[in-house]
């Protein structure tokens, strides 16, 4: 599936202008048959900046746009990406770390776009995909940005040739006061059919929209994860050895811009793999 028209990647000095984001974010562009921009952001204080892996981009330079920057100028990438759509957002991330800096997650709050944070791989194609979906019939919005982190995972598997995992955290809502309130309390028994009668809802509710879902295939590995969201996602990137990690950020608008949920982004500030986040339809 061809998912992408124009990419852009954006190299800071906190990243030591990484080259292996430059050759994820290349064959990314070839894939989708897309096109690449790159933009290198330098201090304002460098003098003669000089644009590196210069050998990597000579060898496509025909299908490359080079831009040098010597600011974080947010507000006018975001105007970039608006005005000559740009339909992802690449970000190179020099280590693998649990904390984002400053500058991702200002772009990653305000971005209308799906935005990959690009960490270190020591494999040439990723071997495990996670997509992280949070199914809600009732709520057409949520569908849609399900739908579209499913699309990305089927997409972006068969160009790794990785393995996707589809994964949906679910808990039992007041369990905590079923079980210790001395009003409300109930028996470990009944406790236990009640989580086993919301686990089939969670259940038939995955099952239905990766069933309606046209890019879908058999080989998706669909779990659902017993527990809070913020607490079991990490958990299961971590065991399960996941390179890339794909989620819908749900926020609002406000006078500070977007804001992701709480959950996405403590789940964003804890996993150590790249990170894909897309926002509902229609946020900017």
């Amino acid at each position: 599936m061809k998912r992408f028209k124009n990419l852009l990647l954006i190299q800071t000095p906190h990243t030591h202008f990484n080259p292996l984001a430059l050759s994820r974010a290349i064959q990314l562009a070839q894939w989708n048959q897309a096109h690449l921009q790159v933009i290198y952001i330098f201090p304002e204080s460098a003098t003669n900046p000089t644009i590196p892996h210069e050998a990597l981009l000579d060898n496509h330079r025909a299908d490359i746009a080079v831009e040098i920057l010597q600011y974080h100028p947010i507000p006018s990438l975001l105007e970039k990406i608006k005005q000559q759509a740009i339909d992802l957002v690449l970000i190179a991330d020099p280590a693998i770390v649990t904390d984002l800096t400053q500058f991702e997650l200002r772009l990653m709050r305000q971005c209308p776009v799906p935005l990959w944070i690009v960490r270190p791989n020591p494999y040439p194609f990723y071997k495990n995909i996670l997509a992280a979906i949070d199914p809600d019939s009732h709520n057409p919005q949520r569908h849609l940005l399900n739908c579209l982190v499913i699309e990305l995972g089927v997409s972006l598997s068969e160009m790794e040739r990785a393995k996707l995992h589809v994964v949906h955290a679910w808990h039992l809502k007041g369990e905590s006061e079923l079980r210790h309130s001395a009003f409300m309390r109930v028996s470990e028994k009944e406790l236990a059919r009640l989580r086993a009668e919301e686990q089939e809802k969670h259940q038939a509710a995955v099952e239905h929209l990766i069933s309606t879902h046209p890019s879908a295939h058999a080989d998706i590995n669909i779990q659902l994860l017993h527990g809070v969201a913020s607490e079991v996602i990490p958990e299961f990137v971590h065991t399960q050895h996941i390179d890339l990690l794909i989620m819908g950020t749900v926020g609002r608008t406000g006078l500070s811009g977007l804001i992701m949920g709480n959950t996405a982004e403590g789940i964003l500030k804890t996993v150590q793999c790249s990170v894909l986040t897309v926002k509902p339809y229609g946020i900017e």
